[in-house]
């Protein structure tokens, strides 16, 4: 009996001492500092419980985080019965204050209140909320803590204040009426109705301009509504939004699982920058499309009919797990200005391009398929052309037209392509680009029609044409090759990166001189040996002249004239060698023949102003000549020392006008 005593009396006192720490004042106390600690430590807020009372029936608590957000508990329960009846208040002034809770950065303030009532296994919360200036409610049914329906509406929501809330760009404002109505919102056996409409729509013009850089014109109104019925996996909708700028509708069916669709679109906008926001491209301009989405993840089919950059193209594609298989599409007379305004590039070309596309596999490393493609009445634009590659000079008027044939195959795309202009012609067999390496090869026929057209690139103006034939190749290095016949010769050119070299096999010096336009004083064959860097703009030259004569010129001429000696008539070989920085030559040039010889250092050319300035040494037969040439290389100044040739030839003429004068006076 002792024992049972003082059992009874231990268990008594442990039930008194639980009810003093839960139901009594002075317990309370005790419990409120640990209870702030630990919630501060879970949600990681700084929490102060400024009201903190439980007895055995009722209980009050105000909770404050950061000192400006409270949340405000009134209840009465019973234990035994496990009931409660208890209202709230939440009042968050700063939301900003709030992001270790919401896990999201948020602004303003929200206000709600409302009622919880009924047990642990069912209960129903009903409130109302101020959220974004609307008259919200909202009715919440519990059953054994997992929610089982929910009906909500909002009236008069303002759009721009609910952006200013998640911190999104207030490029939109409306007021929307918003009815959620669900019976069942277990999963898979959903019961419900959706509502959305929305009135006084309109646009940030102010903003939209700023971040866009799109004028919105005035008046522009907005208005959207939303229908969606749920019902177990499947909901069936019908949504539509109309304005000014752009008119959207999509209704059908969704299956959630099995995932599927079976629904019609048609889109309409006036003004594609207006959705940057919301698809992350940066777009500009009109676009109408409309079509159908229907299957399953494993096959979906999207049909699609547009008038993208004013063409008429249908395409019809289908997806694997999202991924797209195959493609096949039907585009005609598309406006190349209006794609490049609508994808934000420079208006670089005008002309209309037709496609065929016709991919049965588009998985890259499995690719099957062709695609044509023909551009007519091409157009470049020269002066955004002049202005963007800094040329020297306008650009010609450039008209082409193209035809290309794509093939692809695993991971290529191997192309045929001939393209037609007033300034060249150029001709590939079999371009193949590698998507997967991003490397390239391709040979090429290339015609220049009229070099003299060329003057913007050359900075020089040229005579003639030229036909070349090579290779290209880019996987992490560039490397091209070229081969020409020209100049009664051949010309053999590689770039590798940035390092050019060339090759001239037995060209002839007076059609070289012809084409650049400069004076055809010397008729040789030349061969020469060129290296270049074109992005330093410096290279050196190492020429061989051969069995050369000398055209009519000045110089020759005054030794012909006083020294009595026909250098025209003999035949010269020499060399050649020359270094390029920029648009400067620096030369020299050592001719030989069995009687002459013609030298010359440091001569200098400059193509940009295109200007001579070289010392040239003659000896014609012993007789020493020294010229000068400066000034513009078609016409240059020529000053000829040529003193103990003119002296002799003085000596002559004395003499002879000596023996004149003695015959007659004897």
């Amino acid at each position: 009996m002792k024992y049972i005593t003082t059992l009874f009396v231990f268990l008594l006192s442990l039930v008194i001492l639980v009810y003093i720490t839960l139901f009594t004042p002075i317990g309370n106390n005790i419990v409120k500092p640990f209870l702030e600690k630990e919630i501060t430590k879970e949600i990681h807020l700084e929490v102060k419980l400024n009201k903190f009372r439980f007895n055995i029936s009722s209980a009050e608590i105000q909770l404050v985080l950061n000192k400006s957000n409270i949340i405000t508990i009134k209840a009465n329960y019973s234990l035994l019965e496990k009931s409660f009846n208890c209202v709230y208040r939440i009042n968050f002034k700063e939301l900003s204050r709030l992001q270790a809770l919401t896990q999201k950065p948020l602004q303003g303030s929200f206000k709600t209140e409302g009622s919880v009532i009924g047990n642990l296994d069912q209960f129903i919360v009903e409130g109302v909320s101020d959220i974004a200036s609307s008259d919200s409610s909202y009715h919440i049914e519990v059953s054994k803590l997992t929610m089982s329906s929910i009906k909500a509406k909002f009236f008069s929501l303002e759009l721009q204040k609910l952006l200013y809330i998640l911190k999104e760009k207030e490029y939109a404002d409306a007021k929307m009426d918003i009815d959620i109505n669900f019976k069942n919102i277990t999963l898979h056996k959903l019961d419900g109705t959706v509502k959305l409409s929305t009135s006084h729509g309109y646009l940030n013009k102010a903003l939209i301009k700023h971040d866009f850089d799109i004028t919105i014109p005035k008046g522009t109104r907005m208005a959207m509504q939303l229908d969606a019925k749920f019902k177990g996996d499947n909901v069936e909708y019908a949504y539509s939004l109309y304005s000014k700028l752009a008119n959207l509708s999509s209704s059908g069916k969704v299956v959630a699982e099995p995932l599927s669709f079976n629904l019609i679109y048609k889109v309409d906008v006036k003004e594609l920058g207006l959705f940057k926001p919301l698809s992350g491209i940066d777009l500009q301009g009109p676009l109408q499309v409309d079509g159908k989405v229907r299957g399953t993840t494993q096959k979906l089919q999207i049909s699609a009919k547009t008038n993208f950059a004013a063409s008429d193209t249908v395409i019809q594609m289908i997806f694997g797990n999202f991924k797209p298989k195959s493609i096949q599409a039907k585009i005609r007379s598309l406006k190349m200005q209006k794609a490049l305004y609508t994808l934000k590039l420079p208006h670089y070309s005008d002309g209309v391009v037709d496609m065929d596309i016709a991919i049965k596999n588009a998985n890259v490393g499995r690719l099957n398929g062709l695609v044509t493609t023909k551009i007519s009445y091409g157009k470049l634009d020269s002066k955004y052309l002049t202005r963007e590659m800094k040329f020297s000079s306008l650009m010609p008027k450039t008209t082409y037209s193209l035809e290309a044939t794509t093939k692809l195959k695993n991971s290529e795309m191997i192309s045929s392509v001939n393209l037609y202009s007033n300034l060249l012609e150029l001709h590939t067999k079999k371009t193949v680009f590698n998507l997967t390496n991003d490397s390239l090869k391709s040979d090429y026929n290339l015609k220049l029609g009229d070099l003299s057209k060329f003057y913007f690139i050359t900075k020089h103006y040229l005579k003639g044409a030229l036909v070349a034939r090579g290779n290209i190749s880019y996987t992490k290095e560039l490397d091209v090759s070229m081969y020409s016949d020209i100049a009664d010769g051949k010309l053999t050119l590689t770039l590798h990166n940035d390092l050019l070299k060339a090759n001239l096999n037995s060209l002839k010096t007076l059609t070289i001189l012809d084409m650049t336009l400069y004076p055809k004083f010397f008729d040789a064959r030349v061969n020469a040996d060129i290296l270049y860097n074109v992005a330093t703009k410096k290279g050196d030259i190492d020429a061989k002249l051969l069995s050369g004569s000398f055209t009519k010129n000045k110089p020759l001429d005054l030794v012909k004239q006083y020294g009595h000696i026909d250098m025209y008539a003999e035949k010269f070989d020499g060399d050649l060698k020359a270094k390029i920085e920029k648009e400067k030559l620096i030369g020299s040039l050592f001719l030989k023949s069995n009687n002459s010889s013609i030298r010359t250092k440091n001569a200098r050319l400059n193509t940009k102003t295109n200007t001579i300035n070289s010392k040239i040494d003659i000896n014609a037969n012993g007789n020493p000549v020294k010229v000068t040439l400066r000034g513009d290389i078609n016409r240059p100044k020529v000053s000829i020392s040529a003193d103990e040739l003119l002296k002799r030839e003085a000596t002559k003429v004395i003499h002879k006008e000596v023996s004149k004068f003695l015959k007659k006076f004897f």
